[in-house]
């Protein structure tokens, strides 16, 4: 956990409000990795190869959208091209 991690509330609003939060160090069975998390979380997990990527990103039971950032318009296609899901963006927001 580099950030967040904690319940916040702000003085002039109610509900329950989640820090925006960090995760590094992810591995491939961690609940946050495996999971839809519904708040402001990231998890991040390192990997080597567009293949690795591809591969990790695939093995996923939600398929609705996927998105991804680089520099590489040829990487843009490729990645674009492999990845499993219903929309796919490049350097965008969901």
């Amino acid at each position: 956990l580099v950030l967040g991690g904690e319940r916040v509330k702000p003085d002039d609003m109610d509900g329950f409000f989640y820090a925006p939060t960090l995760i590094t160090d992810v591995k491939l069975d961690m609940s946050c990795f495996r999971e839809e998390n519904f708040g402001p979380v990231l998890s991040l997990y390192r990997f080597h190869t567009d293949e690795e990527a591809l591969e990790v990103a695939n093995d996923s039971e939600y398929g609705l959208a996927a998105y991804f950032y680089t520099s590489s318009m040829r990487r843009s296609w490729t990645v674009s091209e492999g990845l499993e899901y219903g929309m796919v963006g490049c350097n965008d927001v969901a």
